[in-house]
């Protein structure tokens, strides 16, 4: 789903491609890290990141895709996923 937003022609594809990884965040904690299904990996991290580089729209949205991007690949360095 986080991919197929990340290819729309929607403005705010990376908004919701974020809220989209954040609900397979608190998923995956409500189940004590037990649901794998839910667990975000690398190509999660990725798919979000491909949706604030194909962000079109005002500098505002695209300022804030590029503030997205920025902190999933933080978050992607601090993961157990290894360094990108």
């Amino acid at each position: 789903v986080i991919n197929a937003w990340a290819r729309s022609h929607n403005l705010d594809k990376a908004e919701r491609a974020l809220d989209l990884y954040k609900q397979m965040c608190e998923l995956y904690e409500a189940s004590g890290q037990s649901n794998e299904k839910v667990r975000p990996n690398v190509i999660i991290y990725n798919a979000v990141m491909n949706a604030c580089a194909f962000t079109m729209g005002d500098s505002i949205e695209q300022h804030r895709a590029m503030e997205i991007a920025h902190s999933m690949l933080t978050q992607l360095e601090k993961s157990e996923h290894g360094t990108p």
